[in-house]
């Protein structure tokens, strides 16, 4: 019996960082920086490289898809911590 499951279509390299993009061009302070959450899409595809990853079957530009949403993900999650001190600081002035 064969088995076959649809997989996500691949994200362009430039879409992978386009969503913090918008939220760095939109300046909307800290709070926005809080707040942000990946899209559906996004989340999906990062979830079904995960998933390749585990079972050993990612190609080759499926890692490099992978390595870059994991550098995004880095970013989100330093700029979050950021913009937690931020307002810590200006709630303890």
């Amino acid at each position: 019996m064969i088995v076959t499951t649809k997989l996500q279509p691949k994200v362009p390299l430039e879409s992978v960082y386009s969503e913090l993009v918008d939220l760095l061009a939109h300046g909307g302070g800290p709070e926005s920086i809080i707040a942000f959450r990946s899209s559906e899409t996004v989340q999906n595809r990062a979830a079904e490289l995960l998933g390749r990853k585990r079972k050993g079957i990612l190609t080759s530009d499926e890692q490099a898809e992978l390595e870059a949403f994991t550098v995004r993900e880095h970013i989100v999650r330093m700029a979050k911590i950021r913009a937690r001190l931020l307002l810590q600081s200006k709630n303890s002035e």
